[in-house]
């Protein structure tokens, strides 16, 4: 039999948050089965055993805390005394270990004044010790500075932050006791907190052996002076380890679960207008793979938000939280699926689901649930929604997302505390997979295609196509993420509160941030919870901001300046989705994000109308592959022809370009506190889309870019742009309605993207006060092998000069292919000529080009005048010459923050302020 472990501890009197140790471990410990759990490594004195001397200190600690309780109730003694000289400093020093333990005068670190109390383990363990008349997480001003309350736990944690020597406190009020680390997050804070009252009142003693087991002084001493070195340190890393495995699992997870959803679906015998518009291809493959994805997506959200209980709306009734838990929580549904019984061939519990989502989509009193919409809206999963779905493919999903098996054990996934950026590696996985369904069985079923499967065979395996690379997203280390934060982003945040002392709140709040490769979001939510640190630091004024304060602040924060854009569908989606579930405030709505996560391509566009001023170049015209040479020449010289004539008779073309009239909405003032709100948001940036100031300018763009896109031949000679249009759509005429057809669908395959079109409001203030990421670092050509490893992979695997010929009789053997290949790679050149031709990269569009060449180009571009960049670079960069000369020059020149070596982990270049 399989063993459940649960996220609780099992033990009544201590509770573990954030994740600074997986509560199961906990179990690790108590069992004495942890690394460094001999007698020798708790100093207990050869000849004693290890269970004895803890029986030997719970009596010494029961007995201190029975005088503690009497001297308590006293009114004639001092209450200090009493709480902490008599009780904590005896509990601390001969029960724990503390030998060391001295009090200590107010500690300073960058003028910053902390009130910590004692100081342990040559003094790299600070401790808070208060009485119980203070609440561990309420605001006083005896542990505040500069007129601010600060709780003893946000002293603590903020000492802790701010002393890079310090890993592990300890703060307690006589009733309860906290063990905390180091933790940049503020909306999740991370401790083991031990109910000293309760475990001695109720004389808890496996309670009190857990707790002297793991907050002895023996597992927080330096060794060798080296606090990363101690004992909890090498528990928190071996819980890291079972994390990761744990991620990995949640990977197969999300796969398996993507399979029985697909093919549950597919299989329900009611299903047949699904089946029909899936046959006549009115939904591809690939979009019926991004509604399961987000219908995946509903439920990783409602794992996490109702482990992190927030959500329910505040005043929601203790009756209809009831409600909900026992009868439409993803937690029933998580119980079921631990019973097979329960695999049934009904349809009841997905009825069920679907009233939730229904609820979580408009809100629901009876069951306590705020309307939510965005990820929960009827346009996200249009066609899942009015289908059916058997309970036994139901659960098999839910089981999949909600346990994992180790070893003999059957471990549930921790949601409450996994960071939201191990999604991210999550959705890295969900890249690489090329989904199918499969029409030739009966019933159909939904997979992913393998090698043997593309040869004729059968195979259960996996296929991993090349979409990750193709798209660009990669997956970061947060060591890396945190080091461009501070050399990028803080300094910005610096400078932004030094120059708006009057309302340094607004100020933060204009700030705009941007990643135009974002990914799952990994950089832009470390920038959203750095900004919001300030933000509710200024907003909570002579208070310490409560977790509620950070999470309202993060909320805006996200709301106003956090922008992200990538070429990948699926990213933007998850993209949204982490800053949904870690922006979530019970009882709102989740916020709109569409008019600042964006999905295009960053490097394919007009970055600014300035580009437009001297018209389409005449390199936009070289024949490409599947391009007829006669063709482009015409096109060309019509091209020449109509430029200069333009030129020599109009000299207001430069000015009127340059100075365009955007429409751009006030979105950032419109609130979104209520779902009428957010809506009226939504309908206000999509009439801004639709309004003739935006298509006009976007016709313009789309025109210049599809110039290098549209494929020269005879028989679209008529539909390809050239200047001729661009002066007809200056002079307020019609373009040829065939060419501003194909632009259009250009623009709508290619996803062009123009920053000074889809961003107005930041194009007109000059552009982006911060622009961080890690850009991909593919040379930008078409590998053969990974384009046919997944399409044909018999001509992948053949070498040179037949594989060529293989492709070559593509034409004849497989036109369809063979077509959809010549598109690609015209694509691919077409993208590399705009890059060479357009004039938008002036320093790197030489050579073979490098993506993450064009986007340090880019990055530039697009910060302001008082703005920092700072990009992750590949290793290698440094030592070769003619990359290391150019970026030695961007970053003396430019406001370039810094440049990180990826696999080194070591910064090329230091931070530059020109």
């Amino acid at each position: 039999m399989a063993r459940r472990l649960d996220r609780g501890t099992g033990f009544d009197a201590i509770r573990i948050e954030g994740g600074i140790l997986p509560a199961e471990f906990l179990n690790t410990v108590a069992a004495l089965q942890a690394p460094h759990q001999t007698e020798a490594d708790y100093d207990i004195p050869s000849g004693l055993k290890l269970r004895d001397e803890i029986g030997r200190y719970w009596r010494i600690a029961h007995s201190l805390w029975q005088r503690y309780d009497e001297d308590s109730q006293r009114d004639d003694l001092d209450a200090s005394a009493v709480g902490v000289k008599r009780w904590l400093e005896h509990l601390l020093s001969r029960v724990l270990g503390f030998e060391d333990l001295q009090s200590t005068a107010p500690l300073e670190i960058d003028e910053r004044r902390f009130s910590v109390t004692h100081l342990a383990g040559d003094d790299h363990v600070p401790l808070v010790l208060t009485t119980c008349g203070h609440t561990l997480d309420k605001g006083h001003a005896a542990f505040g500075e500069e007129g601010r309350r600060r709780s003893p736990h946000g002293l603590a944690q903020e000492y802790l932050n701010a002393d890079e020597s310090c890993l592990w406190a300890v703060v307690s009020n006589g009733t309860h006791l906290r063990l905390l680390r180091d933790n940049p997050s503020l909306t999740r804070p991370a401790y083991v907190e031990v109910d000293l009252d309760r475990m001695f009142r109720e004389e808890l003693y496996p309670d009190f052996a857990a707790f002297w087991l793991i907050c002895h002084a023996s597992r927080l001493a330096p060794q060798d002076g080296d606090p990363h070195a101690c004992i909890l340190e090498a528990w928190r890393a071996q819980a890291q380890e079972t994390g990761e495995r744990a991620l990995a699992r949640l990977r197969e997870g999300v796969e398996q679960a993507l399979r029985e959803l697909g093919t549950g679906f597919l299989e329900h015998p009611t299903n047949d207008d699904l089946r029909r518009a899936i046959e006549a291809g009115n939904i591809s493959g690939d979009a019926y793979f991004q509604q399961l994805l987000r219908l995946v997506y509903r439920l990783l959200f409602l794992f996490t938000a109702e482990d992190r209980q927030v959500l329910h709306h505040p005043r929601a009734s203790t009756g209809a939280r009831k409600l909900y838990r026992d009868g439409y929580s993803l937690a029933r549904l998580r119980e079921r699926a631990l019973a097979r019984s329960s695999y049934d061939r009904h349809h009841d519990l997905w009825e069920v689901l679907q009233i939730t989502f229904t609820a979580l989509q408009g809100g629901a009193d009876p069951l306590g649930l705020p309307s939510l919409g965005g990820l929960f809206d009827t346009t996200q999963c249009p066609d899942l929604d009015r289908v059916k779905l058997p309970n036994r493919r139901l659960l098999a999903a839910i089981h999949a997302l909600a346990w994992f098996r180790s070893g003999e054990a059957l471990t549930r996934i921790n949601y409450r505390d996994m960071d939201t950026e191990e999604l991210g590696s999550v959705y890295e996985s969900l890249l690489e997979l090329v989904p199918v369904i499969r029409v030739e069985s009966a019933p159909w079923r939904f997979g992913f295609l393998s090698d043997a499967e593309q040869e004729g065979g059968e195979s259960a395996g996996t296929q991993r196509g090349s979409a990750r690379k193709t798209s660009g997203s990669y997956y970061t280390p947060d060591s890396l993420v945190q080091e461009l934060i501070k050399t990028a982003l803080e300094p910005v945040i610096e400078h932004t509160l030094a120059d708006n002392r009057d309302d340094p709140v607004a100020a933060l709040l204009a700030l705009n941030i941007v990643d135009p490769a974002a990914g799952s979001g990994h950089f832009l939510l470390a920038a959203a919870r750095r900004l919001a640190a300030e933000v509710a630091r200024l907003q909570a004024g002579a208070d310490q901001p409560t977790e509620a304060d950070y999470r309202h602040a993060l909320r805006e924060v996200v709301a106003h300046c956090i922008y992200g854009v990538d070429l990948n569908p699926l990213a933007v989606e998850l993209c949204k989705t982490a800053l949904w579930l870690e922006t979530v405030e019970p009882g709102k709505p989740l916020g709109f994000l569409d008019a600042h996560i964006r999905c295009g391509n960053a490097l394919v566009g007009v970055l600014d109308p300035g580009m437009l001023a001297e018209g389409i170049p005449d390199n936009a015209y070289k024949p490409l592959t599947g391009d007829d040479k006669k063709a482009a020449t015409q096109l060309k010289k019509a091209n020449k022809t109509a430029r200069e004539g333009f030129v020599q008779a109009s000299l207001n073309w430069n000015a009127e370009v340059a100075e365009p009239q955007l429409c751009a909405v006030d979105l950032d003032h419109m609130p979104e506190d209520t779902p009428e709100q957010v809506e009226e948001k939504r309908r206000a940036w999509e009439a801004a889309r639709a309004s003739y100031a935006c298509r006009h300018q976007r016709e313009a763009a789309d025109l210049f870019v599809a110039a290098f896109f549209a494929p020269k031949r005879l028989e679209t000679l008529e539909a390809v742009p050239t200047m001729a249009d661009l002066i007809a759509w200056r002079e307020g005429r019609a373009v040829r309605s065939q060419v501003a057809e194909l632009a259009g669908e250009l623009a709508r395959r290619h996803r062009f993207f123009h920053w000074y079109i889809e961003f107005p409001e930041v194009y007109e203030r000059g552009g982006f006060d911060c622009v961080l990421g890690n850009p991909p670092w593919d040379v930008s050509q078409l590998s053969e092998e990974e384009y046919f490893s997944t399409r044909a992979p018999s001509i992948a695997g053949l070498k040179g000069a037949r594989r060529k010929k293989a492709i070559e009789e593509l034409g004849h053997q497989n036109p369809r292919l063979w077509m959809q290949y010549q598109q690609d790679m015209q694509a691919i050149e077409s993208a590399n000529q705009f890059a060479r031709g357009s004039g938008r990269f002036p320093l790197t569009a030489h050579g073979k080009l490098n993506l993450y060449a064009l986007f340090a180009d880019t990055f530039l571009a697009l910060v302001g005048v008082q703005g920092r960049a700072g990009l992750i670079c590949p290793t290698g960069i440094a030592t070769d010459d003619s990359t290391k000369a150019y970026f030695e020059h961007i970053t003396s020149q430019y406001r370039l923050a810094a440049l990180y070596d990826f696999e080194n982990r070591e910064k090329l270049f230091p931070a530059v302020d020109s």
